[in-house]
């Protein structure tokens, strides 16, 4: 009976657990760049199940000890790609991702929703450099334009190029919040291949009406499990206050 309280409480840790990641992914749903995370579970070692006669040790069968969340990966398949006609908006339509200048090193995103600073150079919605092959990309408050290839023009002349990379293995990446990620050291960059969209930005790739299906289902899941702990520990307390009682 305890066996079955401890496995209803590794389910219901490993759902609430699940429903967090869930409740992240719907609540960035509008945030430009964001790839959702899904979760990854999996089962705790079958106890096998044994009774003891005047026959010897007699196989009864297996059982399950409970589930438990083991790990989350990111989702990067694209999202799709909105108009907005800002000439500092850009988007990648296929694989790799803009590099800028964090405070703490090189960062990477999928969210090109850039504006200028007081420098006259292009940032990110944090105020951080979005890099080029050359360097910062400083436009001196000019209007630029941004070709397919990424090149960046002013009045015809190109000043710079977008710097765009690609990781062998994505997954080696490392949130850090606000559409951006770090790269794992030793982590293996590729060319990418993405074609460069001005006046467009990509949006989420969550998809709300899975995500809010996946949640229902997570919430009632978990409240079986709290209502089948409350019907254990009721029979649990029966069992030591009443079963064996001598009647007066």
């Amino acid at each position: 009976m305890l066996n079955g309280i401890y496995t209803l409480t590794r389910g219901m840790i490993a759902t609430e657990r699940g429903k967090d990641i869930l409740t992240n992914n719907l609540a960035n749903s509008s945030t430009v760049g964001f790839k959702a995370d899904q979760a990854v579970y999996q089962s705790f070692p079958e106890i096998l199940m044994s009774r003891l006669d005047e026959k010897g040790e007699q196989v009864i069968g297996s059982k399950g000890t409970g589930s438990k969340l083991v790990d989350s990966y990111t989702d990067f398949r694209p999202g799709s790609l909105q108009q907005t006609d800002n000439p500092l908006d850009v988007a990648l339509e296929g694989s790799g991702f803009f590099v800028v200048q964090a405070p703490w090193g090189l960062a990477y995103t999928r969210d090109g929703h850039f504006t200028q600073d007081t420098f006259g150079r292009i940032v990110n919605h944090e105020g951080y450099p979005v890099l080029g092959q050359g360097g910062f990309i400083e436009t001196d408050g000019r209007r630029v334009a941004i070709g397919e290839d990424g090149v960046v023009l002013i009045d015809g002349e190109e000043i710079n190029v977008l710097q765009i990379v690609d990781f062998a293995d994505p997954q080696q990446l490392e949130k850090v919040g606000d559409s951006l990620y770090r790269a794992a050291e030793g982590i293996e960059e590729i060319d990418a291949d993405a074609i460069v969209r001005q006046g467009f930005v990509e949006t989420s790739n969550v998809n709300i009406i899975l995500g809010m299906t996946q949640l229902i289902t997570a919430s009632r899941l978990y409240e079986i499990n709290q209502k089948a702990i409350q019907s254990q520990d009721d029979t649990l307390s029966k069992a030591v206050n009443e079963v064996g009682r001598v009647g007066g």
